[in-house]
């Protein structure tokens, strides 16, 4: 049996035994746990960059931001091939269709539009009415800016006819090119279907360049 000490001894080295042996499975399991999430990321990062891939080709229809040119300092812009580019300020827009590819983009004109919006002081006559408001006396009524009630009937009009040209299959991916007003009146009146193609925004107005230069500033985008 031996001596109370010896085997209070013994017990104590077996208890650090057994707590070693605990750590080491408990270091074991964390080493695993480790593995498979850098495993897991792998997965994760490989289908994304297919992903980016495939829309490059044309194939998946994603276009815009690619992180991947993003990484490597490369222009992020992708516009494939039979994709239309809406090129649009507060009056104008013109469409082109890209009869090239996502590397080489060749835009081709589809069709143009114009609306006559001149400033407002040539709108006809627009000085402010006058109104009698009991215990305040006569007050002028704030000029109505014509021309930016054109803009955004302008840009309604322009959503409707992306919402028709989208139901009847026109297109397949969208690219929208316009000043950061334009674009933000036209963003909030896009079709649900137009939505599904839009893939990539360029808040600049090009409206008055070439079409080299529009495909220039896309290649830079």
């Amino acid at each position: 049996m031996g001596s109370p000490f010896s085997q209070r001894m013994r017990s104590s080295f077996r208890g650090e035994r057994h707590g070693a042996r605990r750590r080491r499975r408990l270091a074991t399991g964390a080493a695993l746990l480790v593995l498979v999430a850098m495993q897991a990321l792998k997965v994760i990062t490989a289908r994304a960059r297919a992903a980016h891939a495939e829309g490059a080709n044309g194939a998946s229809g994603l276009i815009g931001f690619d992180c991947t040119r993003h990484e490597r300092g490369e222009p992020t812009m992708r516009v494939p091939h039979a994709a239309w580019v809406v090129v649009a300020d507060g009056g104008k827009f013109l469409i082109l269709e890209n009869a090239g590819d996502a590397e080489r983009v060749d835009l081709r004109v589809v069709r143009r539009g114009e609306q006559d919006n001149p400033p407002t002081r040539e709108q006809g006559a627009d000085r402010p009415g006058r109104f009698d408001d009991v215990g305040v006396g006569r007050s002028s009524v704030e000029q109505t800016d014509w021309h930016e009630i054109a803009k955004e009937r302008f840009a309604g009009t322009l959503a409707e006819k992306l919402r028709g040209w989208a139901l009847r299959g026109r297109f397949r991916h969208l690219v929208l090119v316009a000043d950061p007003s334009t674009l933000g009146e036209l963003r909030g009146r896009l079709h649900e279907k137009v939505k599904d193609a839009l893939q990539g925004e360029l808040d600049k107005d090009l409206t008055n360049l070439p079409v080299d230069a529009i495909e220039k500033a896309l290649a830079a985008a």
